[in-house]
């Protein structure tokens, strides 16, 4: 968690804090795939659980496979194209503020995309074949 970068100083230092992150006490934030469903239109549905704060709850992105790819170390990857939701307040990020205008400073919900680059170290990738 200490790699958070907004590109705003003050926000980084907040979302390390504990009313955030915790990075002091929760360094890392973590994804452990369990399974990889087939989605009607022929996406994924990567499910997982995600770690963050020491809590643990099962989480669905839903993706898009990028294809094989070769890492610096010669390695076989698969990229993915990764969307999801969570609700920050299931992992104990409750702090908000209010704002002159109505409703708060923090959204109940985050969105996330991303890129990510897999390795099969169990074998039986069916989707990456």
């Amino acid at each position: 968690m200490a790699s958070i970068d907004t590109r705003e100083a003050p926000r980084d230092a907040h979302l390390r804090s504990a009313d955030f992150f915790d990075a002091e006490n929760h360094p890392q934030m973590l994804f452990r795939s369990t399974h990889v469903e087939s989605a009607p239109d022929g996406k994924l549905r990567l499910v997982g659980d995600l770690t963050i704060r020491g809590t643990t709850r099962e989480v669905v992105l839903d993706g898009e496979y990028e294809g094989p790819l070769k890492d610096a170390q010669g390695q076989r990857r698969f990229g993915f194209e990764l969307k999801g939701r969570i609700d920050r307040e299931a992992f104990g990020l409750t702090w908000n503020m209010p704002i002159e205008a109505g409703g708060s400073s923090s959204a109940r919900t985050w969105s996330s995309r991303s890129m990510a680059r897999l390795s099969n170290n169990r074998g039986g990738c069916s989707l990456c074949d």
